[in-house]
């Protein structure tokens, strides 16, 4: 009997013990997946809602492995930073991350008038397993004066502007972990859209390379460029989410020698992918659901904008000559923060550029004229792109021109259900040819025939040239690239039958 109740007590004071210890991880029910609603503002000064996914079992894989519910997480992450400045939406920085369950949330540069060098953003932290991990994110919209770090591209490895602002979260960084005394296993989670994704790509490459973290999670958006340096950590856990034809990620111009650090995969666009028709339906069935209105593209706006970066190179084909000769104005003129000037401040830039040669000067009055019909098609009600449902009138300008860098345009890519094999496709290059009159048109790879359309839109087969070729292209990443925008393009000319195909 007594060894009965010794026994027994012993268990009493065992479960009274086990009930009073704290409580990390299951405290925050850890291992839960859980949906969060966060708001973020839309087109047309609208408000939007969207839910999204967080689970403490998105940290316990390798940083290096992608996952797309990660990348839907990091989303929603991004969006909590946001800032609006014109809809009544109050700030959402602890609404995504209390709700996941991090505590201690610290959000800097808010409050502060923005400039050049500003940076705005947030912290938490939570415990998870043997592990800490720190999620932070800047502010990618709704930063006003900071557009002009944007711009601040210099001659320099790192551009200028971008570098300045990974300085700053990487010692807001630093300061919370020593404030809160976060110290042993840690892993670092980095979102960003926009500027605040170009920010935490060279922060998440310094913190790789600092070595004070376990793993390095950073799934960013809209990723402009970021570094002229030829170590990019391509399996470091950065992982850059860019839409093809989306502007932004296409500045610094590449061909000055600027990339990213880390992977990065490029959403749909029908210029390149051969089944766009079915993966953009389902991202149509996200933009409903967010908005009622469908998910729009414009072809010929990409083609525009493309040439519009064109005859940037064309008149600096080198960052130092940018730096010199054009950085300092559209920084002086760009003294708002309002895209909807975005057209009118690039032609007024071009029109005070002084000293120019005269083929710089020449370029710039054609760059002018340029901007100017781009420009002109808002006020056209009967503007082809309208008719043929690109152009939406009801949209302002910026929104029409920069729809491809719309935070609801990656929103609806990344949350649709497109195989994330062909929804993350690796090739972001594409180039517009132009094909007049009444021709057939060939592709070729080297010398494999891959396919043609003759001028009434029927196939062209070629004796010699069936079978295993396909195969073969296959076996050569790059070729098996070509062979499928090549697809695409004749899809493109047999469905618009344009006279130019891209």
């Amino acid at each position: 009997m007594k060894k009965f109740l010794g026994s027994f007590l012993s268990a009493v004071i065992l479960i009274c013990l086990i009930t009073t210890l704290p409580v990390f991880a299951a405290d925050e029910n850890s291992s839960e997946h859980r949906t969060i609603t966060v708001q973020f503002p839309g087109m047309g000064g609208k408000v939007h809602t969207w839910d999204f996914p967080y689970s403490d079992d998105y940290f316990r894989h390798p940083a290096n492995e992608f996952s797309n519910e990660l990348a839907r997480a990091t989303l929603g992450l991004s969006f909590s930073a946001f800032q609006s400045t014109k809809q009544p939406l109050k700030l959402q920085y602890k609404t995504y991350l209390k709700k996941a369950g991090f505590k201690d949330i610290y959000a800097f540069g808010y409050d502060e008038e923005t400039s050049k060098d500003s940076l705005a953003g947030v912290i938490g932290w939570k415990q998870i397993d043997d592990f800490i991990l720190i999620a932070a994110t800047p502010r990618g919209q709704g930063y006003e004066k900071e557009w002009a770090g944007n711009l601040e591209v210099g001659d320099e490895e790192r551009h200028v502007g971008f570098n300045h602002g990974a300085k700053i979260l990487e010692e807001q960084l630093k300061n919370y972990m020593d404030s809160h005394g976060l110290s042993g296993k840690v892993k670092l989670w980095l979102g960003g859209f926009s500027r605040a994704a170009a920010v935490s790509n060279l922060t998440a490459a310094d913190m790789i390379d600092s070595g004070r973290f376990e793993d390095v999670f950073a799934y960013l958006f809209g990723v402009p460029r970021t570094t002229k340096a030829t170590e990019l950590k391509y399996d470091s856990g950065i992982f850059n989410i860019c839409g093809k034809n989306d502007p932004v990620p296409k500045i610094p111009l590449e061909s000055w020698g600027y990339n990213r650090y880390g992977q990065t995969m490029y959403t749909p666009t029908m210029e390149a992918d051969s089944n766009y028709p079915n993966m953009v339906t389902l991202a149509t069935y996200v933009s409903l659901k967010i908005s009622g209105e469908p998910f729009n593209y414009n072809p010929e706006l990409n083609y525009q904008i493309q040439l519009i970066l064109e005859f940037l190179n064309e008149m600096f084909p080198s960052s130092k000559e940018y730096a010199e000769q054009f950085q300092d104005v559209i920084m002086t003129v760009w003294t708002e923060a309002n895209p909807e000037r975005m057209l009118n401040i690039l032609a007024e830039v071009a029109d005070q550029m002084a000293k120019l040669d005269e083929r710089r000067a020449n370029s710039s009055k054609i760059f002018i004229d340029y901007i100017s019909m781009i420009a002109s098609q808002h006020m056209m009600e009967d503007s082809k792109q309208i008719r043929d449902g690109y152009w939406n009138p009801d949209l302002s300008i910026a929104e029409n021109t920069l729809y491809e860098h719309l935070p609801v345009t990656y929103l609806c890519w990344v949350f649709s259900n497109v195989p994330e094999t062909e929804l993350y496709y690796t090739t972001g290059f594409t180039r517009r040819l132009s094909v007049f009159g009444d021709v057939d048109v060939e592709i070729w790879n080297d010398d494999i025939y891959i396919k043609g359309i003759d001028r009434t839109g029927n196939a062209i087969f070629k004796e010699g040239f069936e079978g295993n070729n396909i195969f073969d292209l296959m076996k050569d990443p790059e070729s098996y690239s070509h062979y499928l925008q090549s697809v695409s393009l004749l899809q493109y000319l047999h469905c618009k039958q344009p006279n130019h195909i891209s």
